[in-house]
């Protein structure tokens, strides 16, 4: 087997590279994580009825886990807090799976205190992990890493459960024929797609003072706690997106704040995503540029 590529397919989404090239880089991460899957030798699971599995109180309910190391003060749990408590307890019967520790969050309390299952797993091994989701009986398994720090993708590579799905954490397919789904929101308009992205990006710093921006308005800072990023918009008029790998996170926060933002959409899904963003705000047409 050949060595998994030093580019990660995080950083490949990023980079100015070819979609297919992300895919290839991907998929020799799929690769390495099926090889590591393999070595447990588990036996092929059984999997539960494709219907809702029928509760002690006789109601039938599917079940829904979902997988992640970012349960905590981390963007995904600012972007799906609320996601997890709010699904109708009559018809969906929701796990979380944790692959990281308390971390002692207003984020972290409230999901636990909101989910009707909340299971902390760090310690425990892939096979381990793999059978409990199994013995769960889990129908829909949600992964929420994909290629992101903290990621078990080896977990997915043992197939606990029938059904399973890339969402949220990572802006791209995964390239695993064991992720049956992602989860997204794309758009396309006709003059988007098929315009010629050539234009060179011109770095702020480089050049702001030839064109009018006063060193008084360049202000470095150093990573800060939610309620004071979100306070920094107030500092704005206007947000300037990335194109390569746009705002995901950030973006909400600044829209949340009321801050307009430009954004220039390019072919891949993390450079779309800002786009997808503001059409959300009903006003998104007037933020959304195409040079």
């Amino acid at each position: 087997m050949s060595l998994i590529p030093s580019v990660q397919p995080f950083h490949a989404i990023s980079y100015s590279i070819d979609p297919m090239l992300a895919l290839e880089i991907s998929r020799k991460y799929v690769a390495y994580c099926s090889v590591i899957a393999s070595r447990y030798s588990l036996p092929s699971f059984n999997y539960p009825a494709a219907l809702p599995i029928k509760s002690e109180g006789g109601s039938k309910r599917l079940r829904v886990g979902y997988f992640s190391s970012d349960f905590g003060n981390h963007p995904l749990s600012h972007l799906m807090g609320s996601v997890f408590g709010m699904h109708d307890r009559e018809n969906v019967e929701v796990f979380c799976y944790a692959l990281s520790a308390n971390d002692g969050s207003e984020w972290r309390l409230r999901i636990q205190s909101e989910v009707e299952h909340f299971i902390d797993v760090s310690s425990m091994s892939f096979d381990m992990i793999s059978r409990m989701i199994n013995e769960d009986k889990i129908q829909i398994l949600v992964n929420l890493n994909g290629y992101t720090k903290g990621a078990r993708n080896e977990i997915f590579a043992m197939q606990p459960a029938p059904i399973q799905i890339s969402y949220m954490g990572f802006p791209g397919t995964t390239g695993a024929d064991y992720i049956h789904y992602l989860v997204t929101e794309e758009f396309v308009s006709p003059s988007q797609f098929n315009h010629i992205y050539s234009e060179k990006i011109v770095h702020l710093p480089h050049y702001a003072v030839q064109r009018g921006v006063q060193p008084d308005q360049i202000i470095f800072t150093d990573v800060a706690m939610k309620g004071e990023h979100i306070k920094r918009s107030s500092l704005a008029y206007l947000f300037l997106d990335t194109p390569l790998c746009n705002a995901h996170t950030t973006g909400t926060d600044v829209l949340w704040a009321g801050l307009p933002m430009v954004t220039l959409p390019l072919k891949k899904m993390a450079t779309r995503v800002a786009g997808s963003l503001c059409l959300a705000t009903s006003v998104g047409e007037e933020m959304i540029v195409n040079r």
